[in-house]
Protein backbone atom coordinates (compact mmCIF):
# COMPACT_ATOMS: atom_id res chain seq x y z
CA UNK A 1 0.00 0.00 0.00
CA UNK A 2 2.70 2.43 0.85
CA UNK A 3 4.50 1.39 -2.76
CA UNK A 4 1.22 2.41 -4.55
CA UNK A 5 0.57 5.71 -2.71
CA UNK A 6 4.37 6.85 -3.09
CA UNK A 7 4.43 6.15 -6.67
CA UNK A 8 1.10 5.58 -8.25
CA UNK A 9 2.41 2.87 -10.33
CA UNK A 10 -0.73 1.54 -12.53
CA UNK A 11 1.12 -1.88 -12.20
CA UNK A 12 0.86 -1.57 -8.29
CA UNK A 13 -2.82 -0.36 -8.40
CA UNK A 14 -3.98 -3.51 -10.25
CA UNK A 15 -2.06 -5.61 -7.79
CA UNK A 16 -3.54 -3.96 -4.99
CA UNK A 17 -6.89 -4.32 -6.35
CA UNK A 18 -6.26 -8.44 -6.56
CA UNK A 19 -4.37 -8.61 -2.84
CA UNK A 20 -8.06 -6.66 -2.03
CA UNK A 21 -9.86 -9.58 -3.00
CA UNK A 22 -7.75 -12.15 -2.31
CA UNK A 23 -7.79 -11.30 1.87
CA UNK A 24 -11.47 -10.56 1.43
CA UNK A 25 -12.13 -14.40 0.27
CA UNK A 26 -9.67 -15.31 3.41
CA UNK A 27 -11.28 -13.57 5.76
CA UNK A 28 -14.16 -10.45 5.13
CA UNK A 29 -13.91 -8.67 8.45
CA UNK A 30 -9.75 -8.30 7.47
CA UNK A 31 -10.81 -7.18 3.96
CA UNK A 32 -13.06 -4.15 5.39
CA UNK A 33 -9.90 -3.11 7.78
CA UNK A 34 -7.11 -3.80 5.27
CA UNK A 35 -9.60 -1.25 2.78
CA UNK A 36 -9.70 1.39 5.91
CA UNK A 37 -5.87 1.27 6.46
CA UNK A 38 -5.31 2.10 3.11
CA UNK A 39 -7.97 5.17 3.16
CA UNK A 40 -5.73 5.87 6.68
CA UNK A 41 -2.43 6.21 4.95
CA UNK A 42 -3.83 8.20 1.91
CA UNK A 43 -5.38 10.89 4.44
CA UNK A 44 -2.19 10.61 6.03
CA UNK A 45 0.41 11.43 2.59
CA UNK A 46 -2.27 14.12 1.54
CA UNK A 47 -0.42 14.55 -1.56
CA UNK A 48 -3.09 15.27 -4.00
CA UNK A 49 -6.03 14.26 -1.33
CA UNK A 50 -9.22 14.69 -3.56
CA UNK A 51 -7.14 13.19 -6.40
CA UNK A 52 -5.75 10.23 -4.26
CA UNK A 53 -9.23 9.75 -2.23
CA UNK A 54 -11.02 9.22 -6.36
CA UNK A 55 -8.52 7.10 -7.27
CA UNK A 56 -8.26 5.11 -4.22
CA UNK A 57 -11.93 4.46 -4.78
CA UNK A 58 -11.68 3.08 -7.89
CA UNK A 59 -8.60 0.79 -6.58
CA UNK A 60 -11.12 -0.62 -4.02
CA UNK A 61 -14.23 -0.85 -6.43
CA UNK A 62 -14.12 -4.27 -7.50
CA UNK A 63 -13.84 -5.42 -4.06
CA UNK A 64 -16.68 -3.36 -2.62
CA UNK A 65 -18.84 -4.68 -5.50
CA UNK A 66 -18.00 -7.93 -4.10
CA UNK A 67 -18.74 -7.18 -0.90
CA UNK A 68 -22.04 -5.56 -1.04
CA UNK A 69 -22.90 -8.80 -3.32
CA UNK A 70 -21.86 -11.10 -0.59
CA UNK A 71 -23.52 -9.07 2.07
CA UNK A 72 -26.82 -9.01 0.43
CA UNK A 73 -26.62 -13.27 -0.38
CA UNK A 74 -26.19 -14.07 3.22
CA UNK A 75 -29.56 -12.95 4.36
CA UNK A 76 -28.52 -11.36 6.87
CA UNK A 77 -31.78 -9.14 7.43
CA UNK A 78 -33.70 -12.47 7.78
CA UNK A 79 -31.20 -14.19 10.33
CA UNK A 80 -30.51 -10.66 12.84
CA UNK A 81 -34.04 -9.25 13.88
CA UNK A 82 -33.14 -5.79 13.70
CA UNK A 83 -31.79 -3.72 10.86
CA UNK A 84 -27.62 -3.40 10.85
CA UNK A 85 -28.24 0.40 11.39
CA UNK A 86 -30.49 -0.21 13.97
CA UNK A 87 -28.52 -2.81 15.88
CA UNK A 88 -25.47 -0.23 15.65
CA UNK A 89 -27.66 2.58 17.14
CA UNK A 90 -28.63 0.56 19.81
CA UNK A 91 -25.36 -1.03 20.79
CA UNK A 92 -23.64 2.19 21.22
CA UNK A 93 -26.61 3.98 22.96
CA UNK A 94 -27.36 1.23 25.68
CA UNK A 95 -23.83 -1.34 25.88
CA UNK A 96 -20.87 0.52 24.24
CA UNK A 97 -20.31 2.02 27.48
CA UNK A 98 -20.59 -0.85 29.42
CA UNK A 99 -18.47 -2.68 27.63
CA UNK A 100 -15.07 -0.08 28.02
CA UNK A 101 -13.79 -2.21 31.05
CA UNK A 102 -13.72 -5.43 29.20
CA UNK A 103 -11.72 -4.02 26.66
CA UNK A 104 -8.57 -3.76 28.95
CA UNK A 105 -8.42 -7.35 28.56
CA UNK A 106 -5.86 -5.99 25.53
CA UNK A 107 -3.50 -5.91 28.18
CA UNK A 108 -3.37 -9.86 28.48
CA UNK A 109 -5.85 -11.64 25.73
CA UNK A 110 -3.34 -13.09 23.23
CA UNK A 111 -1.04 -14.96 25.97
CA UNK A 112 -3.31 -15.74 29.01
CA UNK A 113 -4.33 -18.70 27.49
CA UNK A 114 -0.46 -19.86 29.29
CA UNK A 115 -2.31 -20.87 32.37
CA UNK A 116 -5.58 -21.16 34.30
CA UNK A 117 -6.81 -18.03 36.10
CA UNK A 118 -4.60 -15.28 37.58
CA UNK A 119 -1.22 -16.73 36.38
CA UNK A 120 -2.30 -16.77 33.00
CA UNK A 121 -3.25 -13.11 33.19
CA UNK A 122 0.07 -11.89 34.89
CA UNK A 123 2.20 -13.92 32.50
CA UNK A 124 -0.11 -11.66 29.31
CA UNK A 125 0.42 -8.57 31.17
CA UNK A 126 4.26 -9.60 31.04
CA UNK A 127 4.85 -9.85 27.58
CA UNK A 128 2.42 -7.19 27.04
CA UNK A 129 4.99 -4.66 28.44
CA UNK A 130 7.91 -6.04 27.17
CA UNK A 131 6.28 -5.86 24.02
CA UNK A 132 5.21 -2.08 24.81
CA UNK A 133 8.09 -1.14 26.71
CA UNK A 134 10.80 -0.35 23.69
CA UNK A 135 8.41 2.18 22.19
CA UNK A 136 6.64 3.70 25.26
CA UNK A 137 8.35 6.75 25.40
CA UNK A 138 7.51 7.52 21.93
CA UNK A 139 3.54 6.99 22.48
CA UNK A 140 3.40 8.56 25.34
CA UNK A 141 4.14 12.07 24.06
CA UNK A 142 1.75 13.43 21.47
CA UNK A 143 3.72 15.73 19.76
CA UNK A 144 6.41 12.82 18.39
CA UNK A 145 2.94 11.21 17.26
CA UNK A 146 2.06 14.34 15.55
CA UNK A 147 5.04 15.06 13.90
CA UNK A 148 5.67 11.29 12.61
CA UNK A 149 1.72 11.43 11.00
CA UNK A 150 2.76 14.80 9.99
CA UNK A 151 5.75 13.54 7.96
CA UNK A 152 5.23 10.32 6.38
CA UNK A 153 7.48 11.18 3.70
CA UNK A 154 10.60 11.33 5.94
CA UNK A 155 9.78 9.26 8.93
CA UNK A 156 9.82 5.87 8.53
CA UNK A 157 7.72 4.60 11.54
CA UNK A 158 5.15 6.44 9.97
CA UNK A 159 2.71 3.36 8.56
CA UNK A 160 3.51 1.33 11.62
CA UNK A 161 2.32 3.92 14.03
CA UNK A 162 -0.73 4.63 11.88
CA UNK A 163 -1.54 0.99 12.25
CA UNK A 164 -0.80 0.42 15.84
CA UNK A 165 -2.95 3.59 16.01
CA UNK A 166 -6.12 2.42 13.55
CA UNK A 167 -5.93 -1.29 15.35
CA UNK A 168 -6.42 0.41 18.40
CA UNK A 169 -9.33 2.36 17.42
CA UNK A 170 -10.78 -0.44 16.06
CA UNK A 171 -10.79 -2.33 19.25
CA UNK A 172 -11.90 0.39 21.85
CA UNK A 173 -14.91 1.50 19.04
CA UNK A 174 -15.85 -1.67 17.31
CA UNK A 175 -18.53 -3.74 19.27
CA UNK A 176 -17.76 -6.88 20.40
CA UNK A 177 -20.94 -8.62 19.04
CA UNK A 178 -23.65 -7.41 16.56
CA UNK A 179 -26.08 -8.30 14.25
CA UNK A 180 -25.04 -11.54 14.35
CA UNK A 181 -21.50 -11.15 13.55
CA UNK A 182 -19.37 -12.58 16.28
CA UNK A 183 -15.68 -11.84 17.78
CA UNK A 184 -15.49 -8.09 16.30
CA UNK A 185 -12.92 -5.77 18.26
CA UNK A 186 -10.69 -8.73 19.98
CA UNK A 187 -9.38 -9.54 16.86
CA UNK A 188 -7.56 -6.52 16.21
CA UNK A 189 -4.92 -7.20 19.67
CA UNK A 190 -2.81 -9.54 17.10
CA UNK A 191 -2.50 -6.70 14.91
CA UNK A 192 -2.30 -3.69 17.47
CA UNK A 193 0.63 -6.12 19.08
CA UNK A 194 1.95 -7.28 16.09
CA UNK A 195 2.67 -3.55 15.05
CA UNK A 196 4.12 -2.38 18.45
CA UNK A 197 6.95 -4.82 17.96
CA UNK A 198 8.05 -3.13 14.85
CA UNK A 199 7.19 0.21 15.95
CA UNK A 200 9.46 -0.53 19.16
CA UNK A 201 12.30 -1.88 16.92
CA UNK A 202 12.09 1.32 14.67
CA UNK A 203 12.26 3.95 17.46
CA UNK A 204 14.55 2.46 19.41
CA UNK A 205 17.02 0.39 17.47
CA UNK A 206 19.95 3.33 17.72
CA UNK A 207 19.38 4.10 21.51
CA UNK A 208 19.06 0.49 22.97
CA UNK A 209 21.28 0.01 25.81
CA UNK A 210 22.98 -3.78 26.25
CA UNK A 211 20.54 -4.38 29.84
CA UNK A 212 17.59 -3.60 27.56
CA UNK A 213 18.15 -5.96 24.45
CA UNK A 214 19.14 -8.92 27.36
CA UNK A 215 15.46 -8.12 28.98
CA UNK A 216 13.79 -8.32 25.59
CA UNK A 217 16.07 -11.27 24.55
CA UNK A 218 15.00 -12.85 28.21
CA UNK A 219 11.75 -12.02 27.46
CA UNK A 220 11.47 -13.76 23.87
CA UNK A 221 13.18 -17.02 24.93
CA UNK A 222 10.63 -17.26 28.15
CA UNK A 223 7.88 -16.44 25.66
CA UNK A 224 9.27 -19.75 23.42
CA UNK A 225 9.85 -21.54 26.37
CA UNK A 226 6.40 -21.26 27.80
CA UNK A 227 4.34 -21.64 24.27
CA UNK A 228 6.49 -24.86 23.44
CA UNK A 229 5.36 -26.08 27.20
CA UNK A 230 1.75 -25.50 25.99
CA UNK A 231 2.17 -26.92 22.73
CA UNK A 232 3.87 -30.06 24.16
CA UNK A 233 1.48 -30.86 26.89
CA UNK A 234 -1.57 -29.92 24.52
CA UNK A 235 -0.19 -32.46 21.99
CA UNK A 236 0.34 -35.09 24.71
CA UNK A 237 -3.19 -34.68 25.93
CA UNK A 238 -4.50 -35.10 22.24
CA UNK A 239 -1.87 -38.10 20.59
CA UNK A 240 -4.69 -40.04 20.48
CA UNK A 241 -6.78 -38.23 18.56
CA UNK A 242 -5.71 -38.94 14.72
CA UNK A 243 -7.35 -39.27 11.22
CA UNK A 244 -7.33 -43.12 12.42
CA UNK A 245 -9.64 -42.49 15.49
CA UNK A 246 -12.37 -42.18 12.54
CA UNK A 247 -13.48 -44.62 10.60
CA UNK A 248 -12.66 -45.28 7.32
CA UNK A 249 -15.68 -45.88 5.93
CA UNK A 250 -16.58 -42.36 6.96
CA UNK A 251 -17.44 -40.23 3.58
CA UNK A 252 -21.16 -39.42 2.84
CA UNK A 253 -21.87 -40.03 6.86
CA UNK A 254 -22.61 -37.29 9.26
CA UNK A 255 -20.72 -36.79 12.24
CA UNK A 256 -22.21 -34.36 14.85
CA UNK A 257 -19.50 -32.87 18.22
CA UNK A 258 -21.16 -32.68 21.55
CA UNK A 259 -18.36 -31.10 23.41
CA UNK A 260 -18.96 -31.15 27.16
CA UNK A 261 -15.50 -30.59 28.46
CA UNK A 262 -14.50 -27.26 26.20
CA UNK A 263 -11.60 -26.59 28.64
CA UNK A 264 -7.52 -26.70 28.05
CA UNK A 265 -5.58 -25.13 31.20
CA UNK A 266 -8.58 -23.28 32.02
CA UNK A 267 -9.25 -21.92 28.34
CA UNK A 268 -12.12 -23.20 25.78
CA UNK A 269 -10.14 -25.14 23.20
CA UNK A 270 -12.20 -28.04 21.91
CA UNK A 271 -15.10 -26.22 20.52
CA UNK A 272 -14.05 -26.95 17.05
CA UNK A 273 -12.37 -30.05 17.23
CA UNK A 274 -15.43 -31.68 15.24
CA UNK A 275 -14.20 -30.17 12.20
CA UNK A 276 -11.26 -32.23 12.09
CA UNK A 277 -13.44 -34.98 10.92
CA UNK A 278 -14.32 -32.86 7.84
CA UNK A 279 -10.41 -32.36 7.71
CA UNK A 280 -9.31 -35.72 7.40
CA UNK A 281 -12.22 -37.89 6.22
CA UNK A 282 -14.34 -35.59 4.10
CA UNK A 283 -17.19 -36.52 5.63
CA UNK A 284 -20.17 -34.20 6.89
CA UNK A 285 -20.09 -33.01 10.35
CA UNK A 286 -20.88 -29.88 12.50
CA UNK A 287 -19.22 -26.68 11.74
CA UNK A 288 -20.01 -23.71 13.38
CA UNK A 289 -19.13 -21.62 10.80
CA UNK A 290 -21.77 -22.82 8.05
CA UNK A 291 -24.57 -21.70 10.72
CA UNK A 292 -23.25 -17.95 11.41
CA UNK A 293 -23.35 -14.81 9.33
CA UNK A 294 -19.53 -14.06 9.77
CA UNK A 295 -16.60 -13.29 8.17
CA UNK A 296 -16.21 -16.18 5.89
CA UNK A 297 -17.47 -15.43 2.59
CA UNK A 298 -16.85 -18.93 0.94
CA UNK A 299 -18.33 -20.74 3.23
CA UNK A 300 -21.78 -22.00 3.53
CA UNK A 301 -24.94 -24.52 4.05
CA UNK A 302 -25.71 -26.58 0.76
CA UNK A 303 -29.50 -26.48 0.16
CA UNK A 304 -30.30 -29.63 0.00
CA UNK A 305 -28.04 -32.17 0.86
CA UNK A 306 -27.32 -34.53 3.95
CA UNK A 307 -29.56 -33.91 7.32
CA UNK A 308 -26.41 -31.74 9.85
CA UNK A 309 -27.58 -30.25 13.14
CA UNK A 310 -26.85 -27.04 13.97
CA UNK A 311 -23.53 -27.01 16.04
CA UNK A 312 -24.29 -24.87 19.34
CA UNK A 313 -20.68 -25.25 20.91
CA UNK A 314 -21.73 -24.12 24.42
CA UNK A 315 -24.99 -25.52 24.82
CA UNK A 316 -23.45 -28.80 26.42
CA UNK A 317 -22.21 -27.10 29.08
CA UNK A 318 -25.24 -27.38 31.09
CA UNK A 319 -24.88 -31.08 30.25
CA UNK A 320 -27.93 -30.94 27.59
CA UNK A 321 -28.50 -32.98 23.98
CA UNK A 322 -30.20 -32.06 21.16
CA UNK A 323 -32.39 -34.91 20.31
CA UNK A 324 -31.75 -33.71 16.32
CA UNK A 325 -28.50 -35.06 16.55
CA UNK A 326 -30.23 -38.85 16.91
CA UNK A 327 -29.90 -38.16 13.07
CA UNK A 328 -25.89 -37.88 13.19
CA UNK A 329 -24.17 -41.35 12.32
CA UNK A 330 -21.17 -40.51 14.72
CA UNK A 331 -21.41 -38.87 17.95
CA UNK A 332 -18.14 -37.29 18.99
CA UNK A 333 -18.30 -36.59 22.57
CA UNK A 334 -15.61 -35.23 24.24
CA UNK A 335 -15.92 -35.02 28.44
CA UNK A 336 -18.38 -36.63 30.59
CA UNK A 337 -21.90 -37.14 28.94
CA UNK A 338 -24.60 -35.14 30.53
CA UNK A 339 -27.87 -36.70 31.82
CA UNK A 340 -29.35 -35.18 28.46
CA UNK A 341 -27.64 -37.88 26.25
CA UNK A 342 -27.98 -40.88 28.91
CA UNK A 343 -32.03 -40.88 27.73
CA UNK A 344 -30.63 -41.33 23.74
CA UNK A 345 -27.59 -43.82 24.63
CA UNK A 346 -29.18 -47.18 23.97
CA UNK A 347 -29.61 -45.94 20.24
CA UNK A 348 -25.60 -45.74 19.97
CA UNK A 349 -22.65 -47.99 20.45
CA UNK A 350 -19.73 -46.66 21.33
CA UNK A 351 -16.63 -47.56 18.61
CA UNK A 352 -13.89 -46.03 20.29
CA UNK A 353 -12.25 -44.14 23.09
CA UNK A 354 -9.03 -42.03 23.59
CA UNK A 355 -8.63 -39.59 26.57
CA UNK A 356 -11.61 -37.84 26.83
CA UNK A 357 -12.62 -38.42 23.26
CA UNK A 358 -15.78 -41.08 22.70
CA UNK A 359 -16.88 -42.17 19.21
CA UNK A 360 -20.39 -43.08 19.30
CA UNK A 361 -21.79 -45.01 16.36
CA UNK A 362 -25.97 -44.87 15.73
CA UNK A 363 -27.66 -48.20 15.95
CA UNK A 364 -30.52 -47.49 13.54
CA UNK A 365 -31.07 -45.79 10.36
CA UNK A 366 -33.76 -42.65 10.41
CA UNK A 367 -34.68 -40.53 7.02
CA UNK A 368 -33.94 -36.95 7.40
CA UNK A 369 -36.45 -34.21 7.63
CA UNK A 370 -36.06 -32.72 4.09
CA UNK A 371 -38.52 -30.02 5.84
CA UNK A 372 -36.57 -29.20 8.69
CA UNK A 373 -35.31 -26.22 9.32
CA UNK A 374 -31.76 -27.24 10.27
CA UNK A 375 -31.71 -28.97 6.63
CA UNK A 376 -31.55 -25.84 4.98
CA UNK A 377 -28.79 -23.34 4.43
Amino acid sequence: MIAYIRSRSHVLAVVLGCLFILVFLIHALMAVFTISMFFVLVLIHRKNLVKSLVIGLLVTLPVFMIILIWWSQREVSSAAGPGFVSSLIQYYGTNYLASLPGRARLIVLDNYFLFPGIWGCLIAALFFGIILAPSISFLIKPTKIYQALKSPETCTCTPVLALLLWSLFCFMVLPGEIFNFQILYPRFSVIFLAAAIVLGSLVRSSTITRWSFAAFFAGCVLHLILWGHYLRDFNAQNVEFAKDFFPRDAHEKVLAGVVYDLDFRGKPIYFHFPSYYIVWTQGIGTFRIVDLVDFAPPIGRKAGGPFVPRYAEWAWLAGNFDPSYLRADYLLIRGKAGKGFSTYESSFRKLKSANKWKLYERKTSITPNPGSDSSRR
